[in-house]
């Protein structure tokens, strides 16, 4: 599902390529999924999605809406606290996106629990993107492994991903 008819037309022609059936692939606005009924997903995830929305909460409760009784959300944000979005980005001449929302693991729980979620954990993940300079990658995945294991390095790791039941 994209808001984009672009993207979902990519999608196609990828699963297609990749021969991978089975998949459905609609249009909608993760804000309002008025295609689909209440209860009829076992999981619903949202990966580098609703952080480009006016309103991530309300698309978390429509996720909350058609997620069945059990089921699992997972979305992820970029960590307000991560350097790289002020400070790194910049450097390497990476434009921020306009509408990027950022988040502490605090607010996108919070998100979660007022959508209805209960069992709500979230997680910082270091990353290596992909848009940097292809030399500096093994330099930063080391730097990753290593900054995963120092007490408190991952309180600025670039994404907090969340989880919740249903």
């Amino acid at each position: 599902m994209d808001v984009s008819t672009e993207a979902i037309e990519l999608a196609r022609e990828r699963a297609q390529r990749l021969e991978v059936g089975g998949l459905r692939f609609t249009v909608q606005d993760a804000e309002n999924l008025e295609g689909f009924e209440d209860g009829v997903f076992d999981a619903v995830f949202s990966l580098s999605c609703l952080r480009y929305l006016r309103d991530p909460s309300k698309a978390m409760g429509e996720g909350y809406r058609v997620a069945k009784p059990g089921g699992r959300f997972v979305v992820d944000f970029p960590n307000k606290s991560s350097p790289w979005f002020s400070l790194v980005k910049p450097l390497f001449g990476i434009k921020l996106h306009i509408h990027d929302n950022r988040f502490s693991g605090q607010e996108v729980a919070d998100f979660m629990v007022d959508a209805g979620f209960t069992d709500v954990r979230t997680t910082k993940l270091l990353f290596t993107p992909r848009k940097l300079p292809g030399p500096l990658l093994p330099v930063f995945k080391i730097i990753d492994r290593v900054c995963e294991r120092i007490p408190g390095a991952k309180e600025l790791a670039g994404i907090v991903m969340c989880v919740g039941t249903k």
